[in-house]
């Protein structure tokens, strides 16, 4: 049976590059945490017969589709006419929905209330309207030949909300959810190549599907399965070729561990970083641990001064290839660690390795 879901967005400015598709992200990724199958993502200009082919084309293919964009009061949203005229409806003027929009005009002192408001309360004929509680846009949900059509205003602050509270529900009432089982690592100074054969040739007996995901100097690699004794047994495989590439059992990148560390603890740290200069103090510094972290010799409340050295070659602006190396001084420590040298990402290594490392001292002290 097709589950698919597909998802179409709207707009000239996605198909232009203005702005990035934000809401296709985070609906795709929601939708995969809650088992469910994304198939096609599109993306189109606001030419109502674009959107128009859009949707037909997608609902051929999958069971349902979530549209986002297009309902604004402009000449250029068109989204409800495609749909309207894909699934041969009438757009019917929704009275409710017009004084709602109406009511929130008022409430911003809009006496004189641009008509072309009035075509945000037209809905296809058969369609429930989704309200919308952070603007005027609001959007609407109907079956039409057994397949599940969602069409959600384009803002996310808008857009997301709805989704979250309205849609979500309706795709778990139509069962569109399969149990599936999500194991995800994060492996640091691991070839993305390399480490996908081995993790590959170790899941083919168990039918397990992997992904990979480069984010310098981490490669996310992710299995999934809907059974779980093969999933378990590929873990068992591959336990200790995934545990010599990861520096916590959390997946989480080094830099984020310190932050919970200072974050949770009473410890606080000076740095005088001269291998990174500022990039990790910028990294590890929020909100939580600007009081925690101190610049130089600045060691008042500190319980440990930590001098950074290294990655010259970085600096230097040399080549690509061989090693290079950084230094951890404290006054009770002193460490040099040779690294892999990947021209102008050596800087993201450095960041990562250091961050490790100092996680490490400030455990042991």
């Amino acid at each position: 049976m097709n589950k698919r879901i597909a998802l179409l967005a709207t707009g000239d400015e996605l198909v232009n590059g203005d702005i990035l598709n934000t809401n296709g992200q985070a609906i795709a990724q929601a939708l995969f945490d809650l088992g469910m199958e994304v198939g096609m993502h599109l993306v189109v200009a606001d030419q109502q017969a674009e959107i128009e082919n859009a949707i037909q084309y997608l609902l051929t293919h999958h069971k349902a589709l979530i549209i986002t964009g297009g309902l604004g009061p402009t000449s250029d949203d068109r989204t409800r006419f495609a749909l309207a005229k894909a699934l041969n409806q009438e757009l019917i003027l929704d009275e409710s929905c017009w004084e709602a929009i109406q009511a929130r005009l008022n409430r911003y002192t809009l006496t004189n209330q641009p008509i072309s408001n009035k075509n945000q309360a037209l809905f296809p004929q058969e369609a429930t309207i989704i309200p919308n509680d952070n603007g005027t846009a609001a959007g609407c949900y109907l079956e039409h030949n057994q397949k599940v059509i969602f069409m959600l205003p384009g803002p996310p602050s808008e857009c997301l909300p709805m989704f979250k509270q309205f849609i979500i529900p309706q795709l778990q009432k139509q069962q569109l959810a399969e149990p599936i089982i999500h194991k995800k690592w994060l492996l640091f100074n691991v070839s993305e190549g390399e480490i996908a054969d081995r993790l590959d040739t170790l899941a083919a007996p168990y039918d397990i599907t992997t992904g990979y995901r480069i984010n310098f100097p981490y490669v996310e690699f992710k299995a999934h399965s809907k059974d779980e004794k093969k999933l378990a047994a590929f873990l068992t495989a591959a336990n200790s070729l995934l545990q010599s590439h990861q520096l916590n059992p959390e997946s989480l990148p080094a830099s984020q561990m310190l932050i919970n560390f200072l974050m949770n603890s009473d410890k606080a740290i000076s740095l005088d970083d001269q291998a990174t200069k500022g990039y990790l103090l910028k990294t590890i510094t929020t909100l939580n641990t600007y009081q925690k972290i101190f610049n130089n010799k600045q060691t008042k409340n500190s319980i440990l001064h930590f001098e950074l050295t290294g990655i010259p070659e970085y600096w230097q602006g040399k080549d690509i290839g061989g090693t290079s190396w950084v230094e951890i001084k404290t006054h009770q420590i002193q460490k040099r660690f040779e690294i892999p040298f990947r021209g102008q990402r050596t800087i993201y290594f450095a960041i990562e390795f250091l961050a490790n490392e100092l996680l490490k001292i400030l455990k042991s002290v």
